[in-house]
């Protein structure tokens, strides 16, 4: 057994909502900024509901520890709203009211105005992909599926297509020829950002 004491825990991440509201922040603003922050994800909202500038958040994100802790739980707190919404519209959808006004003269010199309401659920197929892609890349990743016309109800036909060329998966590929003494001229592979 050691007499050492036992060192204190490291901070939690992300920390809990309640500390981002800790009274003992080193500067006043800093829970009205987080706060906001957390429902927008927006820097200068952030920095308007808290009445500094964004200098002052930036400053004070990268030299206090537990500030941008707090900052990047507050983006993950504005993340999971926004996968909500799109998660939302992306599968039961929005539904749009359209009002169409209609004023005409009849038959006996009157002006008569008509008005109809409509209502049509919209879902966006494109938002869906979008979701997919980011959820599971591997396969509904940019240049995995390919949108083919529209169908019947606005539907978008889908064709999966090969799996992404990587430039590790070309290099592989051209060590394997590379290997078997195949003649490749000169091959070069583009790292994409």
């Amino acid at each position: 057994m050691s007499d050492s004491p036992t060192p204190p825990p490291p901070p939690a991440f992300p920390p809990p909502p309640e500390e981002r509201q800790a009274p003992d922040w080193p500067r006043p603003w800093m829970a009205k900024a987080l706060e906001a922050y957390a429902v927008t994800g927006i820097v200068a909202a952030a920095c308007r509901a808290a009445g500094i500038h964004r200098d002052t958040w930036y400053y004070w994100r990268d030299r206090d520890e537990r500030f941008r802790l707090a900052v990047a739980a507050a983006r993950e707190d504005a993340a999971d709203s926004l996968e909500q919404v799109a998660l939302r519209r992306a599968t039961t959808g929005e539904v749009l009211r359209r009002v169409t006004t209609r004023t005409y003269v009849d038959g006996q010199g009157r002006e008569v105005t008509e008005t109809t309401v409509t209502e049509e659920r919209h879902i966006s197929d494109r938002l869906l992909l979008a979701l997919l892609a980011a959820h599971r890349p591997e396969r509904w990743g940019r240049r995995a599926v390919e949108l083919r016309g529209t169908g019947e109800g606005g539907a978008i036909a889908l064709e999966q297509r090969a799996p992404q060329r990587t430039p590790e998966r070309l290099r592989e590929l051209l060590g394997a020829m590379l290997e078997l003494g195949l003649d490749l001229g000169v091959y070069a592979v583009r790292e994409e950002e």
